[in-house]
């Protein structure tokens, strides 16, 4: 009996032991927590997911409909829309300068005056010519109408009329053109004449440009040769001036021109209104 309740007595100790031990593990003090999670099944969603922890960073962009801007950019130069330098057509001696330089003249402005003093008193022998010959046709014509001269004699007599009236509308023409105007409106440079010089044909007076409408030549490339056209609509800038400008193509070159690179281009050319 005594030997029995000695088994007995230790295997209620052996119990009371395991039961201790599984306490002391379960409550991590011999490590029993991290084998226990170790052992756990793996979770399925990863790190940072929404499943997971944490939030995930996202970029996100709004698509709305619109026009889709195709364009290139180029270099160009920008020129007058007219550019002359004023000259004489017929020589003569500077009588008077009629334009101050520096400033803005519109078309048929006079600007130079030669000296038409020969001509003027050319034109009053003509006149007095014609009066003559006037009143000899009209004795003509009389003596023609009782027969008293031929009708030849009548004839020469009126052609001499209309031939003194040519020789004054030709001398009316040279008195014009000693008066030298402005050909379209625009505005002067410096003038390189002073009064009392004598013009050759072709003497050199002044400059005269007109900037309003500006033009603008710039080259494409050849695969845009077809899209740069007379309409199309383009964006520039100018050194030294803020803000963008619009201009229409108002023409392009009909050929290639070859370029150092073995691309060729078209120059158009803009019309812009300043």
């Amino acid at each position: 009996m005594n030997q029995n309740r000695r088994i007995r007595n230790i295997a209620i100790v052996g119990i009371l032991l395991l039961a201790v031990i599984f306490i002391l593990y379960r409550t991590n003090v011999l490590g029993g927590k991290e084998e226990a999670e170790a052992t756990a099944a793996p979770s399925t969603a990863p790190k940072g997911s929404p499943f997971g922890q944490g939030p995930v960073p996202v970029k996100a962009m709004v698509i709305s409909k619109g026009a889709l801007d195709d364009y290139i950019l180029v270099n160009g130069s920008t020129s007058p829309n007219e550019e002359v330098t004023i000259s004489s057509e017929v020589p003569g001696k500077v009588a008077k300068i009629l334009f101050k330089e520096g400033t803005t003249v519109r078309k048929g402005t006079p600007l130079v005056q030669l000296d038409v003093s020969e001509l003027q008193a050319e034109r009053k022998r003509l006149e007095v010519q014609k009066e003559l010959n006037i009143k000899i046709s009209e004795r003509l014509k009389a003596l023609y109408d009782r027969e008293g001269v031929s009708l030849q004699e009548y004839e020469v007599a009126k052609a001499e009329v209309e031939k003194v009236k040519a020789e004054i509308a030709l001398n009316d023409a040279q008195v014009e053109k000693r008066t030298i105007k402005a050909p379209f409106s625009g505005k002067l440079g410096l003038r390189q004449i002073s009064e009392g010089s004598y013009l050759s044909p072709g003497s050199p007076i002044i400059s005269l440009v007109n900037i309003n409408p500006i033009q603008l030549e710039f080259s494409v490339p050849e695969r845009y040769s077809q899209v740069v056209k007379p309409g199309t609509r383009v964006q520039f800038k100018l050194d030294g001036v803020a803000g963008n400008f619009n201009a229409t193509v108002a023409a392009a070159e009909p050929i290639l021109t070859p370029l150092p690179a073995p691309i060729s281009s078209k120059l158009p050319r803009l019309m812009i209104v300043g």
